[in-house]
């Protein structure tokens, strides 16, 4: 049985492409779109230089909202 759940680091490790955040927030996005997970799980934080402070908030609307 697949997970409807999509961890963060999962995301990050079978995407060696993804070197950016905004690069991790269209992956995010796109896997949204997809439908293939309904949750997402962040458990840890994106180590890029350029990652905000407010990072978590971006990531879950990039995950939520997707699409709209």
């Amino acid at each position: 049985m697949a997970s409807n759940v999509l961890k963060l680091s999962e995301l990050m490790i079978s995407r060696a492409d993804i070197g950016t955040f905004p690069a991790l927030l269209a992956a995010l996005s796109e896997r949204a779109v997809a439908g293939d997970h309904a949750l997402l799980e962040i458990d840890l934080k994106p180590d890029y230089p350029e990652t905000p402070r407010n990072w978590e908030m971006l990531v879950e609307n990039a995950f939520t909202f997707a699409g709209r």
